[in-house]
């Protein structure tokens, strides 16, 4: 996985990324857990650490993983918001920014 500078530890702001990555995909954590037959709770439970086990830990990467966070150039972003200085260099980046 490429996440250079962004902090996979378990965390809400982990919880909201993940959400927030199947929302970019097009669909939702929920359905996504659905699919895979876990509850929302344990997925919940497993991104913000308070479920730290194993078995959470495999969850968590395949929720990661699956969430697409990891290749987000905004997710490895420093602040999490914005891209890092040295991905907005190159002419593609300006025009996707708007530049």
């Amino acid at each position: 996985m490429g996440h250079s500078s962004f902090n996979l530890a378990p965390s809400r702001k982990l919880y909201n990324a993940v959400r927030g990555g199947f929302v970019s995909k097009g669909t939702t954590l929920s359905k996504f857990c659905k699919s895979i037959q876990v509850n929302p709770q344990n997925a919940l439970t497993c991104l913000i650490g308070s479920w730290n086990g194993p078995k959470a830990q495999k969850l968590r990467a395949q929720l990661i993983e699956a969430s697409g966070i990891t290749n987000n150039p905004i997710s490895n972003a420093a602040d999490h918001t914005t891209p890092a200085a040295a991905a907005i260099t190159t002419p593609e980046a300006f025009a996707y920014w708007g530049c």
